[in-house]
């Protein structure tokens, strides 16, 4: 499983699966997903991946509110990027076909713009040096405040060792949630010293909307 991270944008393993036969447009759920209802919101100001449903082709699609762009990765063409909070009706034209011919139809489908959260990660506590974990806390990047239980680290995430000259030695590999448990044999075999950085980056998933979002990298220095 390989989640990757770029600015505005959200790359991720994709579920098409448990949509009805109705032609139309849907947004992708990833594969770590634990909520089994669809996603009906999209992040303002950010690309949302949409879909179609069923064996179609979209020929063209379009939105009331923002921007509908081909954004060509894993199993998705097309994404919409909300401009305002509410409503946002996205529209398509798919060609189906039916067994006999291919069909042309018209589709619309609507969802809720709604606006991301500013979330930073910060270090809560540095036991490296007694049990080999540090662990990280989600915090509303404007007032300090911890997140709560809304949002949550969405995804296995694998942690990169930088040595002193910020040059990457090797990963942490499948962590999930907000603790991290270094493996000392393996640093000892990167030889890992005073000043090296572990830098993390995660995807926070929203536990009410479903909606995945990357943070700002956390960099942790070795002391």
């Amino acid at each position: 499983m390989r989640h990757l991270i770029t600015t505005g944008f959200l790359f991720f393993c994709l579920s098409l699966s448990g949509q009805n036969d109705n032609p139309g447009i849907f947004i992708p759920k990833d594969d770590a997903s634990p909520i089994f209802t669809e996603i009906r919101h999209m992040w303002v100001g950010l690309k949302n991946p949409i879909a179609e449903i069923g064996p179609a082709e979209i020929i063209k699609v379009w939105t009331d509110n923002g921007t509908a762009d081909s954004c060509r990765y894993y199993m998705v063409d097309f994404c919409v990027t909300p401009l305002k909070i509410g409503s946002v009706n996205v529209f398509s034209i798919q060609r189906i076909w039916n067994g006999k011919k291919y069909d042309t139809v018209s589709t619309k489908n609507s969802f809720i713009a709604i606006k991301p959260p500013t979330i930073k990660l910060e270090i809560l506590k540095d036991n490296f040096r007694i049990d080999s974990t540090i662990e990280f806390r989600l915090i509303d990047k404007k007032t300090k405040k911890p997140m709560g239980k809304r949002y949550e680290v969405g995804v296995m995430y694998e942690p990169e060792i930088y040595d002193q000259k910020d040059s990457l030695i090797g990963k942490v590999h499948l962590c999930f949630g907000t603790k991290i448990y270094f493996n000392q044999e393996r640093m000892q075999k990167l030889k890992v010293k005073i000043n090296y950085k572990i830098k993390i980056r995660v995807l926070v998933r929203d536990m009410e909307t479903d909606l995945l979002i990357s943070v700002e990298e956390l960099v942790y220095k070795l002391k």
